[in-house]
């Protein structure tokens, strides 16, 4: 359904990307369903160990740090925001970094994902200049308190 919605960017991707490019959402390409699948396979094999996942033997801070085959890069570019559809609560997306681990990022669903969009541009944290490029206010952004536990930062934050 999101790739039907509009089939992402696809000029000058491998080659970094076109800063001209109109962007989904600050720092990020919203890729092409072929390249989609292409980069999928890309991290599985980077950074994937599907034994290691199943066996029972391996920590479990480990296996967070495992792609899994269903995962799916929804955007890109210095980390992927990751589609999984195999989570009890369904459709879920979050920054993949393999040095951080899935359990230190920020778990939404696609709806709750755009509605953090909006609360940025709606801050004035994000917003467009007028050559249609992503201009980000770090001031304006949310601030995460310092005191909160790791897991508490992780559901404020892209990765911590």
């Amino acid at each position: 359904a999101i790739w039907q919605w509009h089939d992402g960017e696809r000029a000058g991707l491998e080659a970094g990307g076109d800063p001209a490019l109109p962007r989904l959402v600050p720092g990020s390409v919203f890729l092409d369903l072929d390249t989609t699948l292409i980069r999928a396979r890309y991290w599985h094999a980077a950074t994937g160990d599907d034994e290691a996942l199943t066996c029972p033997d391996t920590p479990e801070e480990r296996k967070d740090a495992l792609w899994r085959r269903h995962w799916i890069p929804f955007l890109d570019e210095r980390l992927p925001l990751v589609l999984d559809g195999q989570g009890p609560e369904g459709l879920v997306t979050f920054r993949f970094d393999v040095e951080s681990g899935r359990q230190w990022v920020a778990q939404l669903t696609v709806p709750q994902r755009v509605a953090w969009w909006h609360r940025y541009v709606g801050r004035g944290a994000w917003d467009v200049d007028a050559h249609g490029r992503w201009v980000v206010h770090p001031r304006k952004l949310p601030r995460v308190p310092a005191d909160l536990p790791p897991s508490g930062r992780a559901a404020l934050t892209e990765v911590t």
